[in-house]
C-alpha cells in the first residue's frame, strides 16, 4: 500500500483519498476535517501536510497549489526523483 495512490484518508463526509487526492481537496476547499484524527494527532497531521506541501511546490518551482490529484502526485514524487518506495 501508498498513500501515493491507496485511498486511505477519510474526510467527513465519508470519502477517502490518497495523500494526493487528499491535498487536491484541501486546494479545492472541498475538506473541513478528518474525523478518524484524535485530538492529540490534529496539529502534527497539519503540520506535516503543510511542510510536505510546501517542500512539493517549492521543488517544483510552483508558486499556487495544484487542484488535481495528479499534479499533486506529480509533485509529491518530484520529491524523490520519482521514487515510490519509501
Amino acid at each position: 500500500m501508498t498513500l501515493l495512490h491507496d485511498p486511505l484518508i477519510s474526510d467527513q463526509a465519508g470519502r477517502l483519498f490518497s495523500l494526493p487526492g487528499l491535498f487536491a481537496a484541501l486546494s479545492r476547499g472541498e475538506v473541513s476535517d478528518l474525523p478518524a484524527l484524535r485530538p492529540h494527532q490534529r496539529a502534527a497531521w497539519h503540520m506535516t501536510c503543510v511542510q510536505i506541501a510546501a517542500l512539493a511546490c517549492w521543488q517544483a518551482g510552483q508558486g499556487d497549489l495544484a487542484e488535481d490529484e495528479g499534479g499533486w502526485r506529480d509533485m509529491l514524487l518530484g520529491l524523490t526523483q520519482g521514487e515510490e518506495a519509501p
